[in-house]
């Protein structure tokens, strides 16, 4: 079984939820609504490429390589845990592509790219307003955040390559340090 080093940070009633419960999901109340649809996206790409995934909502936490950025602690009071996770139970994916996401961006691979998709769409090419022929083709374009490689040599890539991932759940057994920070 391939683990996954992970690190993810919680608020501090998370982690006593995870002790004190040995399992902790997501909340979906927690997630603003204009994020909703897309944490529905990765919910559905979490349904097609997780053996076992049940419907849970996303728990986000970040890949951690050698030599790779370290994940920063948010602001105020958080508990930063780290994880090893079996590799089927985490779905990666590129961060900075799943602003595409966020946002209802085409994820282009260039700003060359990126000029001729703006290029080919009426103005203003705005979600809501933007013709369902190019809808389908901004959703299709977000599943290159889950090619690492292909975004890691994108325009996107500042640098080093942040690789979240996410997990319908996070278990009490999976932690191998938790700390307090903020």
């Amino acid at each position: 079984m391939n683990l996954l080093r992970l690190v993810t940070f919680q608020c501090p009633d998370a982690w006593e939820t995870l002790r004190r419960e040995g399992a902790l999901r997501a909340d979906p109340r927690r997630v603003p609504p204009e994020w909703r649809s897309a944490y529905h996206w990765m919910m559905r790409r979490m349904r097609e490429r997780l053996p076992g995934y049940q419907g849970g909502w996303p728990l986000w936490a970040w890949l951690v390589r050698e030599g790779g950025p370290q994940p920063e602690a948010p602001e105020g009071p958080c508990v930063r845990l780290e994880l090893r996770v079996a590799s089927e139970r985490a779905l990666l994916s590129d961060f900075d592509g799943w602003h595409a996401v966020l946002n209802r961006w085409y994820l282009s691979l260039s700003e060359e790219e990126d000029e001729a998709w703006e290029a080919r769409l009426p103005y203003p090419p705005l979600w809501p307003k933007m013709p369902l022929r190019f809808r389908k083709e901004v959703v299709r374009s977000w599943e290159r955040m889950f090619d690492l490689e292909l975004m890691a040599g994108s325009w996107w890539a500042s640098g080093d390559q942040r690789v979240q991932a996410v997990l319908e759940e996070m278990r009490l057994a999976d932690v191998v340090d938790a700390r307090l920070c903020g």
